[in-house]
């Protein structure tokens, strides 16, 4: 044989080779492992939260199920909700657009709740939109039984006032007297 029929003969050998090995079935990659399903269970709540009325005078009670996962604080999922704003289209929102709940924790019946900045920057302000958003929160979250005061923290920091017209450097209490019945 001359030598380019065995050169060619050799590269031919060597593709082979290559391609027997490329697509041999015990060198395949095994797939990503997959992880176990979250054994994570939900539980149906029903809650009620408070939203404003189409003249901001008094705050509406709207009882709602959420779906949230067992042995998780429900006072986080009735921020979130109060956040969301309501589902009935005649009741109005009573949180800034753009906030956040930073963080809530429950300590001696008080929750804490840090919200973000927006919280307070978006406010519109005006005694009764204050009222409107401070009682809205605290009516919702003191219709839990852990819970009978608020303090209002804004990035970890407690203010004197969110828009000038209520004291938020101390816990508020319920407010029965601004739900229409």
């Amino acid at each position: 044989m001359n030598r380019g029929k065995i050169l060619a003969s050799l590269i031919v050998l060597v593709l082979i080779a290559a391609a027997v090995f490329a697509f041999n079935p015990s060198d395949k990659q095994e797939p990503p492992n997959i992880s176990e399903p979250d054994n994570k269970q939900f539980i149906e709540q029903e809650i009620t939260l408070y939203f404003g009325d189409s003249q901001a005078m008094f705050l509406v009670p709207e009882k709602r199920i959420i779906e949230i996962e067992k042995d998780s604080p429900i006072a986080d999922a009735v921020v979130t909700e109060l956040i969301t704003g309501p589902q009935n289209k005649d009741l109005s929102p009573t949180i800034p657009q753009g906030t956040r709940l930073l963080s809530l924790k429950i300590e001696d019946r008080v929750a804490y709740l840090d919200f973000n900045k927006e919280f307070r920057e978006n406010h519109p302000g005006g005694s009764s939109g204050e009222t409107m958003t401070l009682i809205s929160i605290v009516n919702s979250l003191t219709e839990l039984d852990s819970i009978d005061e608020i303090q209002i923290l804004i990035e970890g920091e407690i203010y004197e006032t969110l828009a000038g017209h209520w004291d938020i450097s101390k816990p508020i209490t319920r407010d029965e007297k601004i739900i229409q019945k």
